[in-house]
């Protein structure tokens, strides 16, 4: 019940945000930096307070995943930097001022930990339920 109630919201926030706040005479800057990361917010908060809400994977594999993100990473940021070399470094329209780099982590950040989240707990939870199906 609780799977399908988090699937109804996320296709709730996927069509607002794509359908509903185009049509809004709203300034673009409030729909973007203010009312996506509002709707990605409140859907945390809904995650975060779902019964049930546990990692599926065994506590003693979490370092090694750990250590691989941490090495994936290092390799992307890697590649960025050797891509930089190649095309030059400073040409960015993303805004490098604190206000500018603020708006950008709630932005991103509301919407990854938000979508990460109910990626999380869905995974957490149908995969047993399809499985036991099989």
């Amino acid at each position: 019940m609780f799977g399908l109630l988090l699937l109804g919201l996320l296709v709730a926030i996927y069509l607002t945000i794509n359908l509903a706040l185009p049509l809004v005479g709203l300034n673009p800057l409030i729909k973007a930096y203010l009312i996506q990361p509002v709707l990605w917010v409140i859907l945390i908060g809904i995650v975060r307070f779902l019964p049930g809400n546990k990692p599926l994977g065994k506590n003693r594999r979490k370092n090694t995943f750990i250590l691989l993100a941490a090495g994936i990473a290092s390799v992307q940021i890697l590649m960025y930097f050797i891509g930089g070399l190649f095309s030059g470094f400073g040409k960015s329209p993303s805004s490098f001022t604190p206000l500018g780099i603020a708006e950008n982590i709630f932005f991103v950040g509301s919407m990854l930990v938000g979508m990460e989240f109910s990626r999380a707990w869905l995974v957490t939870h149908l995969v047993p339920v399809f499985l036991a199906y099989r």
